[in-house]
C-alpha cells in the first residue's frame, strides 16, 4: 500500500509541477534533460514497484498520461509543450519502469 501512495504522490508532484507556473516548478540545478528525465523515470519506477504484474500497460499508461500533460501545456500561460519534451519525458517514464523490472528478474527470479 505503501508503495501505491509513494507512486500516486510522485505523479501527483510532477503534474503541478508540469502544470503550475513555471516560477515554481522545482530546479535541481542539472540541465533540464535529466530532471526530466529524472524525474519521470523516479515515476516509472514507484509504479513499477508498486504495480509489478501490470509492467507493459504501465509503460502505456504513462506515456499517454506525458502526452496529455504536454498538450494541456499549450493551454497554460508562460508553458510550451515541444515534441522533444515529450520523448524525453516517456525515456524516463519507461527506463523507471525497465529497471524495476529487470533489477526483480535479477534479484527475486521474477518474482511478485
Amino acid at each position: 500500500m505503501f508503495s501505491k501512495i509513494c507512486a500516486w504522490l510522485s505523479l501527483l508532484f510532477v503534474i503541478a509541477a508540469t502544470l503550475g507556473p513555471i516560477g515554481t516548478r522545482p530546479v535541481s540545478g542539472l540541465p533540464t534533460l535529466l530532471e526530466r528525465i529524472g524525474a519521470f523515470a523516479l515515476v516509472g519506477s514507484l509504479f513499477a514497484f508498486a504495480y509489478p504484474r501490470n509492467l507493459p500497460i504501465l509503460g502505456v499508461l504513462l506515456a499517454l498520461v506525458i502526452v496529455l500533460l504536454e498538450a494541456v501545456q499549450l493551454f497554460s500561460p508562460g508553458r510550451h509543450a515541444r515534441l522533444v519534451d515529450v520523448v524525453e519525458k516517456i525515456s524516463g517514464a519507461v527506463a523507471g519502469v525497465v529497471f524495476v523490472s529487470l533489477g526483480r528478474q535479477y534479484f527475486f527470479g521474477g518474482g511478485r
